[in-house]
């Protein structure tokens, strides 16, 4: 049985063998070089310097070494991890993430972190001790599982957040305690909301995670358009949806009533919703000089729901968000931009 107190160090050595440089192992791009942590603790970094990484979306003290490490396997996904890490004298400190499949994923946010322990990489643990050491805890958002050990002058804390389909583990063992709460106290997750941007539909708008691509028809005046649709979810508010879609209108259509078309969508839309009489309903709205529409909906249940709808030169756009948070709803779609 492994020590609680030696966390940090089975869990480092398992992800990359401790081993800066080893054989195998690759630099990422933007680490810095590695040659400076394997200097010796005189030539060490200190906390106070601030080290972002590009591919890692997160930002932490210390500056850290990077490089790809051994895969490990939790729940028959085997998953690969990325691991930065630094010593500062006796102390190490570290960052290790990887992107969990929607196999993995589909599990949960909980189940996800404690799927773990069901991992080789955790079997050497007594998790009927470790259990009683381990406390929720938060990071903004994102949401988090800590466990932290102190004996013979060590402490030791790893603390695990998933932000949307990746996990991340922040390692500190060290000497002092108040460096080791500095370190993980310090990590910083880039914002998890993103711009998607569509070539061929000519718009970007900001999401949680990338969308899923759902194309359907749509039928106007006896013409079938295709109606090129997206899908976007959020891990942490599993009852969003950022739905947003565009259709190119044929030669042959030419709506002398850009109004009627704006209807005659809402209509299909808002009938899937079971709230047709809304079409008749929509607020006039504009995005630059594309004319649309606005409809609001809120359900018994508490969600609610906006859709808009623009027409461009020739080309349609829909919008349709449904989330229990005004600040989601305004986020997705206040970002929608087209050139």
């Amino acid at each position: 049985m492994v020590k609680p107190s030696r966390i940090v160090t089975i869990l480092l050595a398992g992800l990359a063998g401790w081993g800066l440089g080893t054989a195998g192992h690759t630099a990422e791009p933007d680490g810095v070089g590695t040659d400076l942590f394997l200097a010796q603790a005189a030539s060490a970094p200190s906390l106070g310097q601030r080290f972002q990484s590009e591919s890692g979306r997160y930002s932490v003290l210390v500056p850290l070494g990077t490089q790809a490490t051994s895969p490990t396997t939790v729940n028959g996904q085997t998953l690969t991890w990325t691991v930065s890490t630094a010593r500062q004298g006796d102390s190490v400190y570290g960052v290790a993430y990887t992107d969990l499949p929607l196999e993995v994923l589909a599990m949960g946010q909980e189940a996800v972190i404690e799927s773990l322990k069901a991992s080789p990489f955790w079997a050497e643990f007594d998790w009927e001790a470790l259990g009683n050491r381990g406390q929720r805890v938060s990071l903004g958002d994102v949401p988090g599982i800590e466990f932290v050990h102190l004996a013979e002058g060590r402490t030791s804390v790893v603390r695990f957040f998933l932000a949307n389909r990746r996990l991340y583990a922040v390692m500190a063992s060290a000497t002092d305690l108040h460096s080791a709460n500095q370190f993980v106290a310090s990590f910083a997750i880039d914002d998890l909301w993103r711009p998607f941007v569509s070539e061929a539909g000519q718009f970007s708008v900001d999401l949680p995670m990338a969308p899923v691509f759902t194309p359907q028809q749509v039928t106007y005046q006896g013409t079938t358009l295709d109606w090129w649709q997206y899908v976007g979810y959020n891990l942490y508010a599993p009852g969003d949806r950022y739905g947003f879609a565009y259709a190119d209108l044929p030669s042959s259509l030419n709506p002398q009533d850009p109004d009627a078309l704006l209807q005659a969508v809402a209509t299909l839309v808002l009938t899937e919703l079971d709230a047709p009489h809304l079409a008749t309903q929509g607020t006039v709205i504009a995005l630059g000089e594309m004319p649309g529409r606005e409809y609001l909906l809120t359900k018994p249940d508490g969600q609610s729901y906006v859709l808009r709808l623009y027409l461009g030169d020739r080309r349609l756009y829909g919008l349709l968000a449904t989330s229990d948070s005004l600040g989601n709803l305004d986020r997705f779609l206040s970002s929608f931009q087209v050139p």
